[in-house]
């Protein structure tokens, strides 16, 4: 008889136990965002070695590892965000790599923002070359990403497995005219 007893105050002080005082908190303090632009929608220029860069990359990149510039294929394309886009330039730094060269020859980088054609460019040589032209304002409007596009021609294609390379990019941006 005992024992269903104990058994019961047993059930009984594990059931008190639970029971605790209501603590109320105040609310966490309320934060009232300003009006205007978000500053971190302005990335006017994308360095292939930023740990993010793939959020701004849309397509035809090779995959690479943090600290390094990184291979093209051939229609590569780029999310790139302006606050401003008065007085910009496209701006661009990559290598033509000797032993893809060879196999090339003389390349066109063609160039457009937004769909529209801006500007194409040969290059007769191996090197790490910049390139840079104006963008007329029309082509980008206010906070809103542009599509930077580059068309390589001709392409590097592997003979063993087919591996597209185009140009070895290390930067790719829209400026203010003379901000470099």
């Amino acid at each position: 008889m005992r024992r269903p007893l104990y058994l019961a105050l047993a059930a009984a002080l594990c059931c008190l136990a639970g029971c605790s005082p209501v603590v109320e908190y105040a609310p966490p303090a309320q934060k009232v965002m300003p009006e205007g632009p978000n500053s971190l929608r302005d990335r006017p220029l994308l360095r292939m070695r930023d740990p993010d860069i793939d959020h701004f990359i849309i397509e035809d990149l090779m995959s690479y590892s943090v600290g390094q510039w990184r291979w093209t294929r051939q229609h590569p394309r780029f999310r790139i965000f302006v606050a401003d886009p008065n007085g910009r330039e496209l701006y661009l730094r990559f290598a033509l790599i000797d032993s893809v060269f060879r196999q090339t020859g003389t390349m066109t980088i063609s160039m457009t923002v937004n769909g529209r054609a801006l500007a194409a460019a040969k290059y007769n040589a191996p090197g790490e070359y910049e390139f840079s032209r104006p963008v007329p304002d029309d082509l980008l409007r206010e906070h809103s990403p542009a599509i930077v596009g580059l068309d390589i021609d001709p392409v590097f294609i592997g003979k063993e497995d087919g591996a597209i390379l185009g140009i070895y990019l290390d930067t790719v941006g829209l400026l203010k005219t003379h901000a470099r």
